[in-house]
């Protein structure tokens, strides 16, 4: 009796080939999804530390700064906070367009820029920064990086015996 369903086979159908596609492609596109989706998470993740980072450091720095300053200036809305390096300079902070906040170094008599060494980059990828004066020996330091994430909201006090003017 002939066996008419078995024969010898010595290569694949069409149908085999084109299923076997089906699914090596099926998954080397949830493989390549997965380690996109992971890429862009570990892209957020990394973006969040290094402003939590900046922002930390520039608090410290604020702070370390504030509690050695003497005389802090208020002048045109602009606090000006004496130097931590030469006590006849003041800093004051400012923003630019790029999102780059900068102190700037000025002459103690004249508030003029001094001319090397007057600016130096304290943060970058800003969208706001403020520095204010408040009641009861408090300064505010507000600096926000992306608009959806909430702001760095500090405040600093300062001991009585620092002289305003």
């Amino acid at each position: 009796m002939r066996k008419w369903f078995t024969r010898r086979r010595e290569g694949y159908t069409l149908v085999e080939v084109l299923t076997g596609l089906f699914i090596t492609s099926m998954v080397l596109v949830l493989l390549v999804t997965s380690l996109q989706f992971g890429g862009e998470i570990a892209g957020k993740i990394t973006g969040k530390m290094i402003r939590g980072q900046e922002s930390r450091r520039a608090c410290l720095f604020l702070q370390k700064q504030l509690s050695k300053s003497r005389e802090i200036f208020v002048k045109d809305g602009r606090v000006y906070l004496q130097d931590m390096e030469n006590l006849d300079y003041y800093n004051f902070y400012t923003i630019e367009a790029s999102g780059t906040v900068y102190r700037n170094k000025v002459d103690k008599v004249k508030l003029e820029p001094i001319k090397t060494g007057g600016k130096s980059q304290l943060i970058h990828n800003a969208v706001h920064f403020e520095l204010k004066l408040e009641e009861k020996n408090a300064v505010r330091l507000i600096i926000e990086f992306i608009k959806e994430e909430p702001a760095v909201d500090v405040r600093f006090y300062y001991p009585n015996e620092v002289l305003l003017r």
